[in-house]
């Protein structure tokens, strides 16, 4: 039995292959030693094959998922479990002081079908309603379980 690495462009391995299991050995791939195999799965995203030697490199930093996105009934039901009703909303939308900049806003709040947690829209009417970014992210949250 012979084992394979597909590896990234630092050598971190990305997929490993035995010929006694799998029927295609993608190209690429590299064969390495049971030894080599086992450090990798004993230590994953903290090695990397680099001139055919096993090195340690420092894991690689965790992404954080990104926010869902909400549908309007999502968005609306999530406002409304936070206590914020749609009259709010747009009061906040209406207290705007530039008029297309109110305009746009309008618009984004009517005429979408879906909501992005990353719009600026989204802080700046959560600020103009007294919500911090933390109780914000939270409510997004528990709109997207509805």
């Amino acid at each position: 039995m012979a084992i394979y690495a597909t590896l990234d462009g630092s050598g971190r391995p990305t997929g490993f292959y035995r010929d006694d299991i799998h029927d295609v050995i993608p190209d690429g791939a590299i064969e390495i030693s049971d030894e080599q195999w086992r450090e990798c799965l004993a230590n994953q995203g903290r090695r990397a094959l680099v001139g055919g030697v096993l090195v340690e490199v420092d894991a690689p930093a965790l992404t954080p998922p990104s926010p869902p996105t909400l549908t309007r009934r999502q968005l609306r039901l999530g406002l409304l479990q936070a206590g914020i009703t749609t009259a709010q909303v747009e009061a906040a939308i209406e207290a705007i002081p530039d008029p297309m900049a109110r305009e746009v806003a309008r618009i984004e709040w009517a005429d979408a079908t879906s909501y992005e947690r990353g719009h600026p829209l989204v802080d700046q009417i959560g600020t103009a309603l007294g919500l911090t970014p933390e109780q914000i992210d939270a409510m997004w949250t528990e709109a997207a379980t509805r």
